[in-house]
């Protein structure tokens, strides 16, 4: 018998009137599969294959954002990845663009992620892991969100943060957004249940 399945449960007006787990992204479930992903991308980009790694992304434009500023850029290109797991968007970038020596890559992720990913990813002297925010006396070229600030309470108070570090580009990739009321929902992942916002694109534009 083929049960039902929702990946979506339930509509909150606010984020504590939702009923979600406190510990979904530490679950090992979630690490997991972060670190299979992340073995995957390692492979594939010491690997011989002729498909650039950016094919696999689809939907993430993170390469192409960058292009349109490097040239105008002195220096290392310097990226903040908020909710980057273990360099998801790290090899596409890489593989995409000259001299990938000369981009400065940081990552903002769970103790848990950042532990493993130096495990795993410690070659790469210029990728880095962070479990908190830097302060705003640091500047980045780009500041990079890919489907990560839904899963913040206060996600207004992190873009005026994320606007602090002065960036060229601002990306907010797999954003849930539209032209709705903003609420408050339940992801069921693999028993269990995360909030995540459901923006009104209006608030994020302002």
């Amino acid at each position: 018998m083929v049960q039902d399945f929702n990946v979506w449960e339930g509509v909150y007006p606010t984020w504590e009137e939702a009923p979600g787990d406190e510990d979904a992204f530490d679950d090992k479930v979630w690490l997991g599969k972060v670190t299979q992903r992340a073995q995957e991308a390692l492979n594939e980009f010491y690997s011989s294959a002729t498909i650039s790694p950016v094919t696999r992304i689809r939907d993430y434009i993170l390469p192409v954002a960058a292009s349109m500023i490097r040239s105008s850029t002195e220096g290392d290109l310097r990226v903040m990845d908020f909710g980057g797991g273990m360099a998801a968007s790290y090899f596409p970038l890489i593989s995409s663009l000259p001299h990938p020596e000369n981009i400065e890559y940081h990552i903002i992720e769970g103790k848990n992620i950042c532990s493993k990913s130096r495990e795993i990813l410690g070659d790469f002297k210029k990728l880095h892991f962070h479990q908190q925010l830097p302060d705003n006396s640091n500047s980045f070229d780009i500041v990079h969100a890919g489907s990560s600030i839904q899963y913040v309470e206060d996600w207004e108070t992190l873009l005026a943060t994320f606007i602090d570090y002065r960036p060229k580009l601002l990306v907010l990739e797999d954003l849930m957004a539209g032209d709705f009321k903003s609420f408050v929902t339940l992801q069921n992942y693999y028993g269990k249940k995360i909030r995540s916002w459901f923006l009104n694109i209006n608030q994020i534009i302002e």
